[in-house]
C-alpha cells in the first residue's frame, strides 16, 4: 500500500511511502491536525503517522472490520471505530474508553459517519434486521441519543450541519430535524434522483451541501442550499462512476478521483 502527501496548490508530492500489508485494501484512511492514520499490517490495525513526513508514530489493532469502511479522529486525537454492532471509543495512544452496543446482538456492521461541530456527538448508521436506521450517539459516554428509524436505502453517507441538523441521501438528498428526527426537506430536484458515491457527501464553512451526483453518464460537483435542497451550482468532473473523495478546506473544495489515472482537483467555491 502506498500512503502519500500531495501539496494541492502545485498538485507536487510531498512525501510517499510503502506500508507492507498483509490486508488487500487501503480502506483506512483519517487525518486530523498533525496527524494521519491509516491501514496497518494487518485487517484489524491502525497506524498512527506524523502529516509532516510519514513516520510511524505507532500501529496497534482495533475493534474495526472492512465493511465498517471509515474511523472518525477528534482534535484531540480520540479514534472512533466499528465493528458489528459496536461502536468503540480510543484515545490519543489507542487505547479503549468505551464500547456501545447500538444494535444489540447485530452481525451487521454499523457505519460511522461524523462527529459534530462541537464534537460531543458523532453519526451513526445501521441496520436492525428490519430498518436502515441513522443513531446520534454521546462522544463522552456512546449513549444513544436519537434513533431514526426508515432513514435510508443504501447510500451510507451522512454529515452534521453546525445546528445538529443530519442531512443524507437515500437517493435523493434528505434533511432531518437533531430535535425529533423529523424530515426538514427532501430535494425534489430532478438532478437528485440518483444514488450517490459514497463518501461524496462535504459541508463547508457557511454549511453549504456539496454532492457529487449524476446526470446521464456525466458527474458533477454540485453546490447545495442547506434551507432549501435546491441546487445552487454544478461543475462537471468526468463520465466514469468509480471512487471519488472530497473535503471543504479553507475556500476550496478538494476532489481525489479514479479513473484512468489517480486526480486531485481543487476548485474554489
Amino acid at each position: 500500500m502506498r500512503l502519500s502527501q500531495i501539496e494541492v496548490n502545485e498538485l507536487t508530492k510531498n512525501w510517499g511511502i510503502t506500508i507492507p500489508t498483509v490486508a488487500n485494501y487501503n480502506w483506512i484512511l483519517a487525518a486530523k491536525g498533525q496527524y494521519v492514520y491509516c491501514q496497518g499490517a494487518s485487517e484489524g490495525s491502525i497506524q498512527k503517522r506524523a502529516r509532516a513526513d510519514g513516520s510511524l508514530i505507532w500501529e496497534k489493532d482495533f475493534n474495526v472490520s472492512y465493511l465498517s469502511r471509515e474511523i472518525l479522529v477528534d482534535s484531540q486525537q480520540n479514534l472512533y471505530t466499528s465493528s458489528g454492532g459496536n461502536v468503540y471509543k480510543y484515545d490519543n495512544d489507542g487505547d479503549i474508553l468505551w464500547t456501545k452496543d447500538v444494535i444489540e446482538g447485530s452481525t451487521e456492521d454499523v457505519i460511522l459517519q461524523h462527529i459534530s461541530s462541537a464534537e460531543d456527538e458523532i453519526l451513526v448508521t445501521g441496520y436492525d434486521e428490519s430498518n436502515f436506521n441513522l443513531y446520534v450517539l454521546s462522544a463522552s459516554t456512546g449513549e444513544i441519543l436519537l434513533t431514526i428509524s426508515n432513514a435510508y436505502l443504501g447510500v451510507r453517507h451522512h454529515k452534521f450541519l453546525s445546528s445538529g441538523d443530519i442531512v443524507g441521501s437515500d437517493g435523493r438528498l434528505k434533511r432531518w430535524a437533531r430535535s425529533d428526527g423529523s424530515i426538514i426537506w427532501t430535494s425534489t430536484s430532478s438532478f437528485f434522483d440518483f444514488q450517490t458515491v459514497p463518501a461524496t457527501i462535504t459541508i463547508d464553512a457557511d454549511d453549504n451541501i456539496w454532492a457529487i451526483r449524476s446526470g446521464g453518464s456525466n458527474y458533477y460537483i454540485s453546490k447545495i442550499s442547506k434551507s432549501t435542497g435546491n441546487e445552487l451550482l454544478a461543475t462537471f468532473i468526468g463520465t466514469r462512476l468509480s471512487s471519488f473523495h472530497f473535503y471543504s478546506s479553507h475556500n476550496s473544495i478538494v476532489l481525489g478521483s479514479y479513473n484512468d489515472s489517480t486526480d486531485l482537483l481543487t476548485n474554489n467555491k
